[in-house]
C-alpha cells in the first residue's frame, strides 16, 4: 500500500515540478515580450511564450530521437520480414460464390 502512494507521490511531485517550470519560463518569456512589445499584453505574451516553450520542447525531443549513424537496428529496413498472423483462421477463409 505504502508502496504505490511512494510511487504516485513521485510522479505528483514530477509533473508539478514540471509545470512549474514551464509556468515559470512562460511567464518570464511573457515578461520579456511585454517589456519588448508594449502593445502585447502579458496575458497573450505568457501563452505565446508557453505554447513556443512547448513546441520548441517537442522539436528538440523530436530531433534527437532519429535514427544515430551507429545504430544498427535498422539496417535492414527494406528487407522483405515474413508476415505473421495471429489468427491464421480468419485470413485462410475462402469467399463463397454467391448462389444463384
Amino acid at each position: 500500500m505504502f508502496k504505490i502512494i511512494k510511487i504516485l507521490l513521485g510522479y505528483i511531485i514530477i509533473i508539478v515540478v514540471t509545470a512549474v517550470f514551464v509556468l515559470l519560463v512562460s511567464l518570464s518569456g511573457g515578461w520579456f515580450l511585454n517589456w519588448l512589445v508594449p502593445a502585447v499584453d502579458l496575458g497573450l505574451a505568457s501563452i505565446l511564450s508557453s505554447i513556443s516553450l512547448i513546441c520548441g520542447a517537442r522539436m528538440v525531443f523530436f530531433f534527437s530521437g532519429l535514427k544515430s549513424s551507429h545504430d544498427d537496428s535498422f539496417e535492414d529496413e527494406d528487407a522483405p520480414s515474413e508476415v505473421v498472423y495471429l489468427n491464421p483462421t480468419i485470413i485462410n477463409r475462402k469467399r463463397r460464390k454467391p448462389r444463384r
